[in-house]
């Protein structure tokens, strides 16, 4: 058995110690809750939407967007997960949650408007492998979301984190950005929340309507960093810029 198999399992156990408490309105609770509400705030979601949350742990997003979407679904590799995010929406029935692998996702190319990941991609092996799998299954001129920590390139080994949470951003860390910027998408927003954790990166990007004509050379180039503010634990005071026209390529 290998070491990331190894480290896939004790993610698994972790999750299913971890399910039943993740929504229990403790300090590390309310910062992730806050930070996702930031993140899913950037996707405008309205009443037409298909939305998505991978990566969804016990399902906060996918319950909020349901009263809005048309249809909201959140899938995790963490059964554990999955079963409290059913419960938790038990009363709702525009939510539905699956589990399934955030790089092998089993829908259809274009099924869904709206995509949101938070505070996921470090757990995943290949973070711009789970990125384009995501922009496969979006819509042309759909919305996607990515948003988490990220981390300096030395301290990724064999994972997307391991161990405590980058203090830097830059051009030597990889992260939403970098996964983002790996798929046929052009870059519309960039936030950054500095959190006593560290610095917290969200990227908002859309899905070109000729997205299926565009080549490998048309790859969108990384937008810029904003430049970082301070904020406690539970702030959310962002560095905001606009990054369309900056992330096409000439």
């Amino acid at each position: 058995m290998n070491r990331q198999t190894l480290s896939r399992r004790g993610d698994q156990d972790r999750f299913a110690r971890w399910a039943p408490q993740y929504e229990n309105g403790e300090v590390m609770s309310r910062l992730l809750s806050q930070l996702q509400i930031r993140a899913a705030a950037l996707l405008h979601l309205g009443s037409d939407d298909w939305f998505l949350d991978v990566g969804c742990a016990t399902g906060a997003a996918v319950r909020a967007a349901s009263a809005t979407v048309q249809r909201a679904l959140g899938v995790d590799s963490s059964a554990a997960m999955i079963r409290q995010a059913r419960a938790l929406a038990a009363a709702q029935p525009r939510a539905a949650f699956l589990v399934a692998d955030a790089q092998q996702l089993p829908f259809p190319p274009a099924t869904f408007s709206a995509i949101l990941c938070s505070t996921a991609l470090r757990h995943f092996p290949d973070a711009s492998a789970a990125a384009a799998e995501m922009v496969r299954v979006l819509s042309p001129a759909g919305r996607i979301v990515l948003a988490d920590f990220p981390v300096r390139a030395e301290q990724h080994r064999g994972g997307w984190w391991r161990g405590r949470h980058s203090q830097t951003t830059g051009p030597g860390c990889a992260g939403p950005q970098q996964a983002v910027a790996a798929t046929e998408t052009i870059v519309s927003e960039l936030l950054r929340c500095d959190t006593a954790l560290g610095p917290y990166v969200i990227v908002s990007a859309v899905k070109p309507d000729d997205w299926q004509t565009r080549g490998a050379g048309s790859r969108p180039r990384a937008a810029p960093w904003p430049a970082p503010t301070s904020i406690g634990l539970a702030g959310l005071r962002a560095a905001r810029f606009q990054a369309g026209s900056r992330s096409r390529s000439g």
